[in-house]
């Protein structure tokens, strides 16, 4: 984890960090709304796209507070950050919403990096994946390509115009008895 305090010019630290983006071929940026479209605009010109956060610091916190819970997420072993996080303070507001923020003269600016970085990561992990089904010939290993059948209302029963069928219906069809597996060459019928 890297940052810059003292005295600064904002401009060069966003075109050093825009460098270092670049290494790790990072094309996107994400961030809260300090600084309002002078942020953003500085990273643009630099190359690098800004994108503000969908959510406030507090709710990132309290969104990764299970991540910690449950073990899914480790603090790398950097000063600042787990000093930053062991001084946020939650409160109960009024209205039953949470808030977590800094004390008053501290700072959360690492641990805001850390954990929006750990939530952005979290997001991408729920996302499901792409997946094709496909059915195989096992005889051949050829794919079989299968056309989309709604199913009829109530029971759905396989027909026999489903690409499917003669692979697990055996020769006779295989209903009423219960679908039966065809049976591979040289051997009887199975039964599922």
């Amino acid at each position: 984890m890297r940052g810059t305090t003292g005295k600064f010019d904002p401009h060069e630290v966003t075109k050093q960090y825009a460098a270092l983006c670049r290494e790790y071929r990072v094309r996107e940026v994400v961030g809260d709304a300090y600084g309002r479209e002078w942020v953003a605009a500085t990273w643009r010109a630099t190359g690098i796209e800004f994108r503000k956060s969908a959510l406030p610091k507090s709710d990132i916190y309290l969104e990764c507070v299970p991540l910690f819970t449950r073990g899914l997420a480790r603090l790398p072993n950097h000063t600042r950050v787990l000093r930053e996080l062991r001084l946020l303070e939650r409160q109960t507001h009024r209205s039953g919403r949470d808030a977590v923020d800094h004390p008053r003269s501290e700072h959360d600016d690492y641990a805001n990096a850390a954990l929006g970085a750990l939530h952005l990561g979290a997001l991408r992990a729920q996302e499901p994946p792409i997946v094709k089904p496909c059915i195989f010939n096992l005889r051949t290993g050829e794919e079989i390509t299968a056309q989309a059948t709604p199913p009829a209302p109530g029971l759905h029963r396989p027909s026999r115009s489903e690409p499917w069928w003669p692979y697990v219906s055996g020769s006779d069809g295989g209903f009423p008895g219960g679908p039966t597996l065809g049976p591979p060459p040289g051997s009887g019928r199975r039964e599922w």
